[in-house]
């Protein structure tokens, strides 16, 4: 039986430093249980540190790694374009949104996968719930910036059984995701996490959230 296909899409822009690393951990922390067909797609929005050239540097040693490269019009259009070249020419069974700078660790990357069983369609890796934490170093005008924001999602989105609407970091079912049709969305940054949760919440995605510490 085939191992299930996993792409996971990882958004930079100079992240010269951390992706090189970034990109040997996840590797060898989904590898070291061998139960999928993993690949990594980072879409780099023109990096002048050199982040594209790590990236080629890295997936010529491990061609399961691949880069798209593209013009810097924010968060959301470079998920949005990952998206669309993952669904093109990788074909996932699961889709794995995940951030460049550490802020979510590698080693929660298996739980992630883990979590998507029969039962579920997306998985949060969420700041919010029992178990999750934020970084110590966050201030507290941060801190009730990300709670005040999650408040207004869970509310004005009505995405009352989530705790964590902003999360960077899922697991989604491909089949699930295509039906919703996310390149229909033109949003960035957090608004554009909302708006595909909320998406795929109308669309009745079986939605479970384990706890992360995020990372400063």
């Amino acid at each position: 039986m085939a191992l299930p296909r996993v792409c996971f899409v990882i958004p930079t822009f100079d992240e010269a430093d951390n992706i090189t690393p970034l990109l040997a951990q996840v590797l060898e922390t989904v590898d070291k249980h061998g139960r999928w067909d993993l690949n990594v797609l980072v879409v780099d929005d023109e990096s002048p540190d050199g982040t594209a050239t790590r990236v080629r540097a890295f997936s010529k040693v491990d061609p399961r790694v691949s880069l798209l490269s593209g013009v810097r019009r924010g968060l959301g259009d470079a998920y949005l374009r990952g998206f669309e070249h993952a669904m093109r020419d990788i074909a996932p069974d699961v889709l794995v949104q995940m951030d460049a700078d550490f802020s979510h660790a590698p080693s929660d990357c298996v739980r992630l996968l883990e979590a998507l069983d029969e039962e579920t369609d997306l998985v949060i890796g969420s700041r919010y719930v029992a178990g999750g934490r934020i970084d110590a170093n966050w201030g507290l005008s941060r801190r009730l910036l990300s709670r005040a924001g999650n408040f207004l999602a869970r509310y004005v989105a009505r995405l009352y059984s989530v705790r964590d609407c902003t999360s960077g970091f899922k697991a989604v079912r491909m089949a699930v995701l295509e039906e919703v049709r996310p390149l229909r969305f033109r949003l960035q940054g957090y608004v554009f996490q909302v708006a595909l949760l909320h998406s795929l919440v109308v669309a009745g995605a079986r939605v479970r959230e384990i706890p992360i510490s995020f990372r400063e």
